[in-house]
């Protein structure tokens, strides 16, 4: 089983890069929760070609996100 935890992040400033963006949010949610992302979620339209992962982060096109947030948070497999 897979259990994603994590938060929506808002990005008030709208000049910041893919990468200021994910650092920013995953910031929030260490700050939080005491955790490390390892996933971020973002709207296509903030997508760079080639962008995969920043540092241990996965980034995640997704349409569901809103332009300018962020989730991030935690993929976890479970047992059972």
């Amino acid at each position: 089983m897979i259990d994603n935890t994590g938060m929506l992040w808002y990005i008030k400033n709208h000049k910041l890069t893919l990468a200021e963006r994910v650092t920013e949010a995953a910031n929030a949610y260490l700050a939080k929760t005491g955790l490390n992302a390892d996933e971020a979620h973002v709207n296509p339209i903030h997508m760079v070609a080639g962008i995969e992962r920043i540092g241990e982060i996965e980034i995640v096109a997704d349409d569901y996100i809103l332009p300018n947030h962020v989730w991030v948070g935690r993929l976890e497999v479970l047992d059972g």
